[in-house]
Order: C-alpha cells, then sequence, then structure tokens
C-alpha cells in the first residue's frame, strides 16, 4: 500500500524538555466559508484554497496585518474531473500560482487536475492553463522562476514545464521530463530551496535535483538516506517516524546544513512526539498532525502545532506550541510567521519573542546594548555618534542601515517582531524585538 505520511525509522539523538516549551504567539485568522483545504503565501498575500460539495475555490488575501487580513478576491476554480476534485497542493513562484488536486477514483487511470494562475493582480486572479496529469494518485509541485516541476507519487519522472512557453488546448506545454533514482516505495514530497530540488521517498530516502538549468535539470544518480520535505535558505528538515505506521506520530525531527546544496549534512536530531506535516523557513521550522477532510484521520491527526528555533550555533533549539490545535490541513512558513489551514479558517501565529529573549539574553553579548528585548529604540552606550550599525534577521538579510545617533539611542520601528544580530565593527550581539 502507497504511504501517504513521513514514515521513516531513524536513531534517536538529544532530546527535547516539554516543560521548558513557550506558548506560540496567535496574531489572527481568517473564517473560511467553506472547508480549507490548501494554501501558499507569497509576500504579503495569502493565497487559500477551499472546497464545498461540487465546487473549488481560490480566495486571496492581503496578509500585510496579521491580526486583520482583507480578503482581496474569490475565485471559483475549474477541474478536469467529475465530480469536481478539491486542491490539496499549492505553489507560488513569479507571480504564478500553481495548484494540484486530491485524486479521484472516478477515472482510469486515477487522475488529478493541476492549475497554473496569474496572481500578479492578486486582485483579480487568471487562469493561465492546465498542466497535464500522467498517472498516479498525486501530483507534488515546486516551482522556481517560470518553471513548475511535477512529479507523481507513484511514478519516477520528474515533469518541467514553462509558464511563459506556449499553450496547446489550453495545456502548459511540457519542456522536458527525466527520470528519477529508483526506490521502493512512493514519492512524498518534493520541495526546492536556490538551485536544489529535493525528492523525499517513502522508505527514508531522498533524491537530488539540480535546477541550475531550470529547463534542464539533472538528478542525482542514486537516492540518499534521509528525510527532507523542507528546505529554506541553508537548512532543510524532515521528519521520521517507526515502523512506517501512518498512525503512530513522527519521532524525530532532522535537521540538515544546506552550505553544499546537492550534498545535505545532517547536523541534529531531535526526538520527541511530533504530527506530519512540516514546514521552515530560515531558522524556524514548524510541525503540526496532518489532517484532512477527505482521508480518515489517525493518531498523529491529532499532534498539536510547534515551532522551533534553530540557533545557527548548533545549540539547542527554542521550542514553542500551540496545545489547543489539532492538526491542520495545510502548513506554511513566510514572513517570520507560520499560517496552519484548518478546516474552518487559517490561523497566523509568531514566535514568542520572549522566549527568544531568554536564549538572547544568555548569549555572549559583544556589543552592549539595551533594553533587550527592545521596543521602538534601542540603546548602544559604547558606540560613538556617527557608528555605522547594521541589523540582521534570523535568515541573514539585513533590515536597517543606520548611524547612531548623537544620543545613542537607534530607532528600530520599522523592525517586526522577533529575534536580530546588531552588528558594528567587529562586535556583535542578539537583540530581540517585541
Amino acid at each position: 500500500m502507497r504511504l501517504r505520511y513521513l514514515l521513516f525509522p531513524l536513531l534517536l539523538a538529544g532530546g527535547l524538555n516539554a516543560r521548558a516549551q513557550a506558548l506560540l504567539q496567535k496574531l489572527g485568522s481568517i473564517s473560511l466559508p467553506t472547508i480549507g483545504t490548501a494554501l501558499a503565501v507569497d509576500g504579503t498575500t495569502a493565497y487559500v484554497l477551499t472546497a464545498s460539495a461540487g465546487e473549488s475555490q481560490l480566495l486571496t488575501y492581503d496578509v500585510s496585518t496579521p491580526a486583520s487580513p482583507r480578503q482581496l478576491s474569490r475565485l471559483a476554480l475549474p477541474t478536469a474531473n467529475t465530480p469536481p476534485l478539491p486542491f490539496r497542493y499549492a505553489v507560488v513562484s513569479n507571480h504564478t500560482l500553481y495548484v494540484s488536486s486530491y485524486p479521484t477514483s472516478y477515472t482510469t487511470p486515477h487522475s488529478e487536475s493541476t492549475l497554473a494562475l496569474n496572481v500578479q493582480n492578486p486582485s483579480a486572479p487568471a487562469l493561465i492553463g492546465h498542466v497535464l496529469s500522467v498517472g498516479g494518485d498525486e501530483t507534488h509541485l515546486a516551482a522556481s522562476g517560470d518553471y513548475l516541476y511535477t512529479v507523481s507519487d507513484n511514478g519516477l519522472i520528474l515533469r518541467v514545464y514553462n509558464r511563459t512557453g506556449p499553450i496547446y488546448s489550453s495545456y502548459l506545454s511540457e519542456v522536458k521530463n527525466i527520470n528519477l533514482p529508483y526506490s521502493l516505495s512512493g514519492i512524498l514530497s518534493l520541495c526546492a530551496s536556490g538551485n536544489t530540488l529535493y525528492v523525499q521517498y517513502g522508505n527514508g530516502v531522498f533524491a537530488t535535483v539540480d535546477i541550475t538549468n531550470p529547463a534542464a535539470p539533472v538528478s542525482s544518480s542514486a537516492t540518499r538516506v534521509g528525510t527532507i520535505s523542507a528546505a529554506s535558505g541553508a537548512l532543510a528538515v524532515g521528519l521520521a517516524q517507526p515502523q512506517y505506521v501512518g498512525s503512530v506520530p513522527s519521532n524525530t525531527l532532522r535537521i540538515y546544513s544546506l552550505a553544499t546544496l546537492l550534498q545535505p549534512a545532517l547536523i541534529r536530531e531531535l526526538p520527541g512526539s511530533y504530527g506530519t506535516r512540516v514546514a521552515l523557513q530560515g531558522q524556524f521550522a514548524y510541525t503540526v498532525g496532518e489532517t484532512s477532510p477527505y482521508i480518515p484521520a489517525v493518531a498523529s491527526s491529532r499532534e498539536p502545532l510547534r515551532a522551533y528555533y534553530l540557533p545557527a550555533s548548533g545549540g539547542a533549539p527554542i521550542v514553542a506550541t500551540d496545545p489547543a490545535s489539532q492538526g491542520a490541513n495545510a502548513l506554511v512558513a513566510a514572513n517570520n510567521l507560520v499560517y496552519a489551514v484548518t478546516d474552518t479558517d487559517v490561523s497566523i501565529y509568531a514566535f514568542p519573542a520572549t522566549a527568544l529573549a531568554t536564549r538572547a539574553a544568555t548569549a555572549t553579548a559583544n556589543l552592549p546594548l539595551y533594553p533587550n528585548p527592545a521596543r521602538g529604540q534601542v540603546h548602544l552606550p559604547q558606540l560613538a555618534p556617527g557608528s555605522p550599525v547594521s541589523i540582521f534577521d534570523v535568515t541573514g538579510r539585513c533590515c536597517l542601515q543606520a548611524a547612531v545617533p548623537a544620543q545613542g539611542h537607534l530607532d528600530i520601528s520599522s523592525l517586526s517582531a522577533g529575534l536580530y544580530h546588531v552588528r558594528a565593527g567587529g562586535t556583535s550581539s542578539k537583540l530581540v524585538v517585541e
């Protein structure tokens, strides 16, 4: 039987103290008119896929203010099947949203619907075309630039489409397809980081695909033991589950360094009780139970949403959770936040700044600053007026560059809540912004 969950037997190393877990900060939510099934987030726009009897819809929201998301549009989506199929996976790249549906048993072979939509104007999304589905029950998606990459759960062929290429009878043209390494099980996920794709198989192995030339990907010749189902910047993560049993919660979170994209290096294993969905952005990983209105619930479906700050130093992670949550239909990390979709809503969470402050307070502060945590401004008592200061977020992005004012108080009102690194000359310190 084909595996639908991340089920991998792995060794345990280290541990997490549940009593030390902080509470995730819920910033806001979106009440959905029908069942939420999939989600993609790009910048300040959230693309929510919903389903009701006989119809699937795309709802777009402005989430620039998480406490009060604002709906921008609603679009009924066509499907190639009867009855219509709800959409399960969604990715967005270069103003194009790609969505693929749940499978149906009403056609032979089983097929699903995959669409490409122009979302350059989120208030007026428009259908570009369909993507031809070839075999399999599900189509996993990844996108980079103008290219879409798909792989069937039951197939070993990676297909490449270019959204700017010709469209024939409403279908995007296939640019290329390549064979993936053989494995005894089906494919569970497909994700991208930089110029590399990671293909996760159901028996605890993965393959890498070099997309330096996006139109002509090159697959690794063989699979490697490991679990990678989410990648972002310099890190990748995956979940392990004992004995390939879907009803058993995952027992290990694996963390990889992507210093060499095609050669991920395992740097840490965190034993615990996890769901089977995972998301990652920068140094923040998230796990939750996998729920679905179309797949029977199992024990692992009830696992709550958990978040992990993974220090670049390799130190022990900081953990936060929402114990009231019980699984999600989709999970997306973006904007240093996490978005969890259920049947009825989309909840938006932030990692608690107070939890990060505890770690920051114990770190060596080569650059004295106060208060920490700070809000609005921070004082740098040992820097002379005019000294250049740079502030970076946890992904390494420079968020603020300024000179120290005469009074020594640096205006940080433009920074969102979170953990930052303040650097001046050869000194640095961590700063938590509330």
